[in-house]
């Protein structure tokens, strides 16, 4: 049984990918602009320009997702596993209180639509300890 105590105490943490999308931010759909929504009183709007496309979108924060991300980086390291990639760290950290934190790169390619699984497991696949995402799918 993994305990965190007998880990660190190894001067190991285990790592922790985060997605953002579905993750953080509350997403109806996530294949169309604007798929983002408040799905309580508890989030507050933040409105952002898109780094490619220029356009608007209004993204919904939760100070509760900020406690639960420093609980958890007292035990994982915590690395973005997002199609956000270095933008988690421009735009979602400082939102979270996050420092910068290591990215994995990922690339989405409409190839990876026919995956069964997330797109992003084939790059993460050799890493994770702990994955946190929101899935895409629905059965």
């Amino acid at each position: 049984m993994w305990q965190p105590e007998t880990v660190e105490a190894h001067g190991f943490r285990p790592l922790l990918l985060l997605d953002v999308d579905g993750v953080l931010l509350p997403v109806r759909d996530n294949t169309v602009p604007n798929g983002y929504y408040q799905p309580s009183a508890n989030f507050r709007g933040v409105s952002l320009e898109h780094w490619d496309s220029g356009e608007m979108h209004r993204i919904w924060i939760s100070a509760a997702n900020a406690d639960r991300l420093r609980r958890l980086g007292e035990h994982f390291e915590i690395v973005w596993a997002t199609g956000w990639n270095q933008h988690a760290n421009e735009i979602i950290a400082p939102l979270h209180g996050l420092p910068d934190l290591p990215v994995i790169e990922l690339a989405w390619s409409e190839d990876l639509r026919s995956l069964e699984t997330s797109w992003k497991l084939p790059v993460i696949v050799d890493r994770a300890l702990a994955f946190a995402a929101h899935s895409d799918r629905t059965q």
